[in-house]
């Protein structure tokens, strides 16, 4: 084994090649198998809800990809599918699979959209022939073909990132278990799949998988199996089929758990802290934020990369103070340098994602045709440097991809209509803990912080990604009030607690849990105190509240979402310092392809 200090840095396939000539031979079927999961949304492009025949086409291609890529997860789990022949047969039999439906849908779609899905399929078939054949060379076609999508920097980021965790740790395994390294493109791209998938067809059940490949989800065994172990009669029935025999059989594997063990792993997963901008703990009879921060991938690389923000931030905002820039733009400069500290050890790495979201969406709006008119092409361009470095630093920190993949879930930047409303619950919980004695000073303030970049967004979307790192905070917050009161009743296996959580109903969302959770426990526990009391009747009124306006809401459909995204043709150009619109998208957004034709592309693979 080959070890090196500083992680390797991939943006050639020679270079993968070179680097992977000497690694176990599974290593390369993994690294494709996770980088294509960041291609796989680009193929909700071939969707067209007003075209049936396209439609079935591209609900069909969806599935198989799905398929494909669970059967390349599972066989980075369980090391003995790669040498099963019956295992290798149906890895076989599913990249096919995927080239056969993805033919039939290239014809129908125009160019720009053609050759996007048509990299994306072609980097499905390949990693997953490459899991099949156990060969490098497959995986490394895998991950160029994923490099021709638009997906290309968040591709060989997270293969650089996979290969130092590799060699770091040394067995493949543990990697497959991780998340994968999300992007901001990548949560972009997934939206868009998730909310072109119809419901009524159980579609759920991957769209579970999914998310949960973005977190850090554990799944037993024989849960990833099931997704991996479609038998064929079904898959030869269609998408429907397959979905509805998962979901029976996830069903199944649910019902033979004991009673006493799925109630111990909802008490857990309803109590523990989720990924959020902030995490609080208790301390002695309060609340407070947690002060540990998020552990880097490297503590070296970690430190070169803080010191290039911190520099490029003063040096940015010093230029745009000379510039008279922008107040709002000056402000928030001056709050990402705040939010920085004096050193590496002060970072909340949490709290940096709202600065870097509205550094991004300044950079948006200032590069465009009427932003260019208001400062230099190379003030515009420092911005969007500035911007690209803190993105860089966050992504060291495997708790952003958390945290993103959280805020993602929230699918508030699809609802306008519920955001004002998810701001007045934000202020209401902020006024019960500024009212309260059991919440530190620092909680208080942490709460405070995020509030204030939404009070300070420039527009929709930047301020419907504030919102969702606000609520994943309020959430994390209910959760400390219920281990706060949590001794006062027994702890978590006494009768009272037992008796709190039996009205909890079964099929409600993660925020109205919390808040059901926190109304029990202010009416049924008899020793809290008053004050205690009226902290959880506050709490649970605002999560309650929040879950209802946000999980009880079906996501938009595609239709929907089109008719509402799409800018009036007559629609005027936003100006720098007004509110921007649909025309400055967020850096997620997609952009036009500007790739070279298919015949083009494909035979410079072939002279190769």
């Amino acid at each position: 084994m080959i070890w090196t200090l500083d992680p390797p840095e991939f943006r050639t396939p020679e270079a993968f090649k070179t680097w992977l000539k000497d690694k176990p031979h599974e290593w390369g079927s993994l690294l494709a198998t996770r980088a294509i999961m960041h291609v796989l949304p680009i193929i909700s492009k071939a969707a067209d809800i007003h075209d049936n025949k396209q439609q079935t086409l591209f609900l069909r291609l969806t599935s198989t990809c799905f398929r494909a890529a669970a059967i390349g997860r599972a066989a980075g789990i369980d090391p003995t599918r790669f040498y099963a022949p019956a295992e290798r047969r149906r890895a076989d039999a599913a990249s096919r699979a995927v080239q056969d439906i993805a033919r039939a849908v290239y014809s129908s779609l125009s160019y720009g959209n053609s050759y996007d899905v048509e990299s994306a399929a072609e980097a499905i078939v390949l990693a997953t022939r490459a899991v099949a054949e156990i060969d490098d060379n497959l995986a490394v076609l895998a991950i160029e073909a994923a490099a021709h999508t638009r997906a290309r920097d968040a591709v060989w980021g997270a293969l650089s990132q996979d290969a130092f965790f590799l060699e770091k740790r040394g067995h493949f395994t543990a990697l497959a278990v991780e998340p994968i390294w999300i992007s901001s493109w990548t949560a972009g791209a997934w939206t868009s799949l998730r909310s072109a998938l119809p419901q009524n067809e159980n579609w759920e059940v991957w769209i579970d998988w999914y998310e949960a490949r973005l977190k850090k989800s554990r799944w037993s065994k024989k849960k990833e199996m099931i997704y991996a172990s479609v038998p064929s009669e079904i898959c030869n029935r269609g998408h429907r089929a397959i979905n509805a025999w998962i979901y029976q059989e996830l069903q199944k594997l649910k019902f033979k758990h004991g009673r006493h063990e799925i109630e111990e792993d909802d008490d857990r997963k309803l109590i523990e802290q989720s990924p959020a901008p902030t995490s609080f703990r208790i301390l002695g009879e309060k609340i407070d934020a947690a002060s540990e921060t998020a552990g880097s991938i490297d503590g070296t690389v970690a430190v070169a990369f803080y010191d290039e923000v911190k520099r490029k931030s003063r040096e940015l905002r010093e230029r745009l103070e000379r510039a008279q820039a922008d107040k709002r733009l000056q402000s928030n400069l001056a709050l990402l340098e705040a939010r920085l500290g004096a050193s590496l050890a002060d970072i909340s790495v949490g709290h940096l994602l709202p600065s870097l979201y509205s550094l991004e969406r300044d950079f948006a709006v200032y590069n465009s045709e009427e932003g260019r008119k208001e400062h230099s092409l190379e003030l515009i361009a420092a911005l969007g440097d500035a911007a690209g470095s803190v993105r860089d630093f966050v992504a060291l920190f495997p708790k952003v991809r958390q945290i993103e993949a959280e805020a993602l879930a929230l699918r508030i930047v699809q609802q306008p209509d519920i955001q004002e409303e998810i701001a007045e619950q934000g202020r209401k919980a902020i006024a019960a803990a500024s009212d309260s004695p059991h919440v530190t000073s620092a909680a208080e303030s942490a709460l405070k912080d995020t509030e204030k970049s939404v009070a300070t967004a420039r527009d929709a979307d930047e301020r419907a990604r504030q919102l969702s790192y606000l609520v994943l905070d309020l959430a994390n917050f209910a959760r400390a009030g219920i281990v706060l009161a949590a001794k006062e009743v027994g702890g978590f296996t006494g009768d009272c607690w037992r008796e709190i959580r039996s009205r909890v109903p079964s099929r409600i969302g993660k925020l109205a849990a919390l808040g059901v959770t926190l109304y029990g426990l202010s009416t049924l526990a008899e020793n809290l105190p008053l004050e205690k009391i009226k902290l959880l009747r506050d709490l649970g009124g605002v999560v309650e509240r929040l879950g209802k306006l946000i999980e009880d809401r079906p996501p938009p459909k595609a239709s929907d979402k089109a008719s509402t995204s799409e800018p009036s043709a007559s629609a005027p150009s936003p100006k720098p310092n007004s509110r921007a619109t649909d025309n400055n998208p967020p850096p997620h957004a997609e952009e036009r392809p500007k790739g070279a034709s298919r015949s083009a592309r494909g035979s410079s693979r072939r002279r190769k």
